[in-house]
């Protein structure tokens, strides 16, 4: 999962993004996997916890 305006950073800001998670998106084909709003919520509050 990654921010939907991750784009923005990288192009405006240009945010270096590791080997690892350039890999990783795009295994996806660098596309947010879709989510329902309940886990999204969720996955909001393990972020949450974490920082």
């Amino acid at each position: 999962m990654w921010r939907g305006d991750l784009w923005f950073y990288v192009r405006t800001h240009h945010v270096a993004l590791s080997k690892e998670f350039s890999e990783r998106i795009g295994g996806f084909d660098y596309v947010m996997s879709a989510e329902d709003l309940s886990s999204l919520m969720e996955i909001a509050k393990e972020i949450r916890a974490r920082l």
